[in-house]
């Protein structure tokens, strides 16, 4: 056995091997990555709007944004809640276009009146794919969702 030198190398099946085992386990871990980080999105997405619906509560009962001309309590938009003290909501949610953590928010205070100020939130998916739930919440502080891509309003299915 003098002079015979024996190579190490990988053989092409040993490589094949490998690849595929790489490509079994991405097909297996991407779309659980994706699931998840579609839930934590969802998840900040209903955190988001019990902040924004305690926020209204405390501007509505600290009579923060009166009607100018009644001088009653009204609910602030989401621009007058990035003002409020002492804790604003952050400027991503209060300046244009309003997009957080892949939803986009927005408040509807047009129904208003002086016996009966209303409000509703809406925080609606804004990911390109579009996957996932649109939420919404009023001042009875229920939660309700779609699943189908639609706006939810306060028929939509309540959040358990």
């Amino acid at each position: 056995m003098v002079g015979t030198m024996k190579h190490s190398a990988f053989t092409l099946i040993e490589m094949l091997i490998v690849v595929s085992m790489i490509v079994i386990i991405a097909t297996i871990s991407i779309p659980m990555f994706l699931r998840s980080r579609l839930s934590a999105e969802e998840s900040a997405a209903i955190a988001t709007l019990r902040t924004i619906h305690i926020s209204q509560e405390q501007a509505l009962n600290q009579n923060n944004f009166p009607n100018i001309v009644t001088k009653t309590a009204m609910y602030p938009t989401l621009s007058q809640l990035g003002t409020l003290a002492p804790a604003p909501l952050p400027e991503e949610l209060t300046n244009f276009p309003n997009i957080k953590n892949g939803y986009q928010y927005s408040i509807n205070i047009d129904a208003q009146t002086q016996s009966n100020p209303t409000f509703f939130a809406l925080a609606l998916n804004a990911s390109p794919s579009g996957k996932g739930r649109n939420f919404y919440i009023a001042p009875e502080g229920v939660i309700r969702y779609t699943i189908d891509g639609s706006t939810p309003t306060s028929a939509s299915l309540p959040i358990n």
